[in-house]
C-alpha cells in the first residue's frame, strides 16, 4: 500500500507481513490508484506535482492502460472503448505539443513511460460518403467500359475474315477494271498479295481452333 511505501518497518518486516500489505490484495480502486501515482512519480518534477504537463501524461497513461485491460476482459462494452480512444488521441495531442515546444522533454517522457509515438500523417484526407460512392461509381463505369470494348473487338474479330475476304475481292476488281480501261492501275500486285496471305493465315488459324475445340469437346468425359 502507498502509505507503507516509505515504511521502515517493511524493511524488517517478515515475508508473511510483506505480503499482506501488497498492492495486490488492495480492492481494484486502491489498485488503480496505485498504479497512477507510480507512473507519476516517475516523471513528475515534485511531490506535489500533478498539474505539469508530465505528471498529466503519467496519469492519461496509467488510465489507458487500465481501460486497455478492463477493455480485454469485457471487449463488449462501447462505453470503455470510446472512453480509451479519447484518451489516446488526447495523450497523442499532448504529446505532439511537446514534441514541438521541448523534444529533451517528449524523448525523456517517452523513456519513462515506456511509449512509442507516431506522428500524424502530413497529408490527410478525411473518408466521406460522397467520395466513396463518387470512386465506387468510377469503378463501375470503368468495368462496364472494359466489357463493351471487349464484346466489341469480339464482335469485329468475328467479322475479319468476312471483311478481308471482300477486302481482296475489291482489290482484285479495281486492279482489273483499271487495267481493262487503260487507266492508271492504283492496286498494286503486292497489296492484293499481302491481303490473301492475311486471308489464308487467318482462315487456316480459325480452321485449327476450331478443330482443337471439336477435339476436346469428344474426348471431354462423360459424368
Amino acid at each position: 500500500m502507498k502509505d507503507y511505501r516509505e515504511s521502515k518497518e517493511l524493511e524488517t518486516a517478515t515475508r508473511a507481513r510483506s505480503k499482506s500489505i501488497h498492492p495486490g490484495h488492495n480492492r481494484r480502486r486502491e489498485m488503480v490508484e496505485n498504479f497512477k501515482e507510480t507512473l507519476v512519480r516517475k516523471v513528475y518534477r515534485h511531490d506535489l506535482d500533478y498539474g505539469s504537463m508530465e505528471a498529466k501524461l503519467g496519469l492519461m497513461t496509467a488510465r489507458i492502460r487500465q481501460l486497455a485491460r478492463l477493455h480485454g476482459t469485457v471487449p463488449r462494452q462501447s462505453v470503455v472503448k470510446v472512453q480509451l480512444k479519447e484518451l489516446i488521441d488526447k495523450r497523442k495531442r499532448f504529446l505532439r505539443y511537446l514534441r514541438r515546444w521541448d523534444y529533451r522533454r517528449f524523448e525523456y517522457l517517452l523513456e519513462k513511460l515506456d511509449l512509442v509515438y507516431k506522428p500524424y500523417p502530413t497529408h490527410f484526407h478525411w473518408i466521406t460518403r460522397k467520395d466513396s460512392l463518387r470512386k465506387l461509381t468510377d469503378i463501375h463505369c470503368e468495368q462496364i467500359k472494359e466489357t463493351r470494348l471487349e464484346e466489341y473487338r469480339k464482335q469485329l474479330e468475328s467479322q475479319q475474315l468476312d471483311f478481308l475476304e471482300k477486302k481482296l475481292k475489291t482489290l482484285e476488281f479495281i486492279r482489273k477494271e483499271q487495267t481493262e480501261c487503260q487507266v492508271p492501275v492504283t492496286v498494286t500486285k503486292e497489296e492484293i498479295q499481302a491481303v490473301r496471305k492475311q486471308y489464308d493465315e487467318l482462315k487456316q488459324k480459325r480452321t485449327a481452333l476450331a478443330e482443337s475445340l471439336k477435339q476436346r469437346k469428344n474426348h471431354k468425359p462423360q459424368c
